[in-house]
């Protein structure tokens, strides 16, 4: 593995995780979630604990319990505060938050707060979601990786470049 390719690191948000259920056949889904997991041990692969809350609130299926069982690697770097603040500070990427979703805790935010703590930390963050469109009175996590000079990716991408699984 070079050097340039140990420094990467993916930030899953909830929708990607979601996203594998959609495009990946049920017989391979629990091929992909063990080489998802193996990303997580090898630390290449990250999401903050608010992607977890967010599955909570579906049901118990395939990408909640990969969630839950990698949770305390997956979630290690724990609150991000200062991050967090730099991204509901940036003029654009704040409105990352759903005005539609009051009093619900967003994944979205601690996303970005993420990619750019791994950022600080000399990684290169890749953040994997699937939204890309924006609402008028919403940024898609995409466009929001744009402003804060992020690179995004969708999971079907991901796992196709990573060769773990190619849609057909």
């Amino acid at each position: 593995m070079s050097a340039a390719r140990d420094k990467i690191c993916f930030v899953i948000d909830t929708s990607s995780v979601l996203q594998i259920k959609q495009i990946v056949p049920q017989a391979n889904r629990k091929a992909v979630f063990s080489k998802l997991t193996e990303y997580v041990e090898s630390e290449f692969l990250v999401y903050p604990k608010e992607v977890l809350d967010e599955l909570e609130k579906g049901t118990m299926d395939q990408p909640l319990a990969w969630a839950k069982k990698n949770a305390d690697k997956a979630t290690r770097y724990g609150p991000l505060f200062d991050e967090l603040r730099a991204v509901m500070s940036h003029r654009q990427a704040q409105r990352v938050l759903d005005p539609d979703k009051v009093g619900v805790v967003e994944a979205d935010p601690h996303v970005l707060a993420l990619a750019l703590h791994l950022n600080e930390l000399d990684f290169r963050p890749i953040v994997l979601n699937e939204e890309i469109r924006s609402r008028p009175n919403k940024l898609s996590l995409t466009q929001a990786c744009g402003a804060l000079r992020l690179v995004p990716l969708t999971i079907a991408v991901f796992l196709e470049q990573e060769g773990i699984w190619v849609e057909s």
